[in-house]
């Protein structure tokens, strides 16, 4: 599990060692028994002998794969090629194999800096996938069935290496990624593919190119939202097949995935859009397509409330569903208006959002996490005057509510630090002593422990220690600057109060 960039490269040197240690233990066994192992059947030899199998190979390419060295994809996939074209009984190439190879590339190309390195990584991940079909195929051609596909084959039947290589589309982030994911998808809808492969797209499948579709919705004015709710409606479809073998359902993931497309997208009808989705969700959804035991959390109600902190004040729309208003003798009555506006509003929407799970109004048993409160504090800021009663009533509101939760993370807290209109109320909401300053708070553990009790661990630290300083000494040297300020003020209309005496 080590990330160390020498980790592969230690874990091979063991492996070399044990090939060698094997090659001499052959020796000495044939000198002692005078007949060769039998690599294929240990059980039948009269000892056992230290014997690299696919195991330890896939090993260090698990080691490889996790290391932060430069060449480790490379290192893997050289080990993985020795595993193809090796004649030895017990080395054979699998799936696992194959998937930790792709996943390796997969890292690359989430974490190269330019986008055709990264375009580059995710394509020789794929190259991967497409030489584990073409071993198949050599499988299938030597078959003496007649060329039929043998299921028992350790390569086929596995979904792994092919959402491996759909994962690493979806995180190269490049204008082509998500055209290149769905691509392959659809590759594997075919049928003869399927045949060959024995795998069909699963759920991970879909949702895996529906996220490389939501990545693309950051930063490109495109239609990347529109084209991940078509896979899902898609996977809708799919739903409905007679053949169990094609019959695929969307969970919770999917529909969240989608919103979130929609939600970076910061469109004026992002938040309508998340806000349908999520009615989709706990309506169709939950009915036709999650089993009992699926439990929906907060997530969904977050993205809608981060939708909506994202999208400016005055980005009412009209949905298309919505935009023909009847008019009777007396014309399009004020009701209709009022109730198209809270429909496509987005501050009303995430106040209806909150209210609801905050009242369990979907029967979820669930309740608001230390990330939505943070998501409604920042609907706040962002759709509310600084200095409105209106602001002032719904912080504290908030802030009360996430106390009662156990739920005030470094999240909240900097969620309520932008949205307080001064710093007064800041210090009155967090009940801080009027000489504390608020800069001082270097974690969430100095807060109640009934606050943080529900607080995971990494989200209580609101600023590293080198931050905290900087800050208290930022925040020290204003105050002295201030007190030299107001000093000098002072000393100036004592001088003017003087002289006019």
């Amino acid at each position: 599990n080590c990330r160390h960039r020498s980790a592969g490269a230690r874990a091979e040197s063991v492996l070399r060692k044990m090939i060698d240690c094997h090659e001499m233990d052959k020796k000495a066994y044939f000198e002692e028994y005078g007949e060769e192992y039998n690599v294929r059947d240990p059980n039948a030899n009269y000892r056992k002998i230290v014997t690299p199998d696919t195991i330890a190979y896939t090993t260090v390419m698990q080691a490889y794969s996790k290391s932060d060295s430069a060449d480790s994809a490379e290192k893997a996939l050289g080990l993985l090629s020795e595993l193809i074209h090796s004649e030895h009984a017990a080395l054979q190439a699998d799936a696992l194999a194959f998937a930790t190879v792709i996943n390796a590339y997969s890292k690359l190309a989430d974490k190269k800096k330019s986008a055709k390195a990264r375009f580059e990584a995710a394509e020789r991940a794929e190259e991967i996938w497409w030489l584990l079909v073409e071993e198949l195929e050599k499988n299938n051609s030597q078959a003496p069935t007649g060329g039929k596909n043998d299921h028992g084959h350790p390569l086929a039947g596995d979904i792994g290496p092919f959402n491996a290589a759909l994962n690493a589309w979806a995180r190269s982030f490049t204008a082509d990624s998500p055209h290149r994911a769905e691509e392959l998808l659809y590759r594997l809808l075919d049928r003869d593919l399927q045949k060959l492969t024995q795998i069909h797209p699963d759920t991970v499948s879909f949702n895996t190119v529906m996220q490389a579709w939501a990545k693309a919705a950051k930063v490109e004015k495109t239609e990347a939202p529109e084209k991940a709710e078509e896979l899902l409606e898609l996977l809708k479809e799919l739903s409905t097949r007679d053949d169990p073998e094609m019959r695929v359902h969307p969970d919770v993931v999917s529909y969240v995935t989608v919103m979130n497309a929609y939600a970076v997208s910061r469109r004026r009808d992002s938040v309508y859009h998340v806000n349908r989705l999520l009615q989709d969700l706990l309506g169709e959804g939950r009915e036709k397509y999650f089993s009992d035991g699926v439990k929906i959390t907060a997530a969904p109600f977050t993205v809608v409330l981060k939708a909506a902190s994202k999208v400016s004040t005055g980005s009412t729309i009209t949905s298309e569903k919505n935009t023909m208003v009847e008019e009777d003798a007396f014309g399009i009555m004020e009701g209709d208006i009022a109730e198209e506006s809270s429909m496509s509003d987005p501050y009303l929407i995430a106040l209806e959002t909150y209210s609801a799970l905050q009242s369990d109004a979907y029967e979820l048993g669930v309740s608001p996490d230390h990330v939505l409160f943070a998501a409604m504090l920042d609907v706040i800021g962002e759709h509310t005057d600084a200095d409105s009663i209106e602001r002032r009533q719904r912080i504290e509101e908030i802030f009360h509510d996430a106390c009662q939760a156990g739920q005030v993370s470094s999240l909240v807290v900097r969620s309520l630090q932008k949205a307080c209109p001064n710093e007064d109320i800041l210090k009155e909401l967090l009940q801080l002593r009027r000489s504390d300053a608020v800069v001082s708070i270097e974690s969430v553990n100095s807060f109640p422990k009934q606050w943080i009790r529900f607080v995971p661990p990494e989200f209580r630290r609101i600023s590293t220690r080198s931050e905290h300083f900087r800050k208290q000494s930022d925040h020290y040297k204003k105050r002295g600057k201030d007190k030299t300020s107001k000093s000098g003020e002072g000393k100036q209309k004592r001088q003017t109060k003087k002289f006019i005496f």
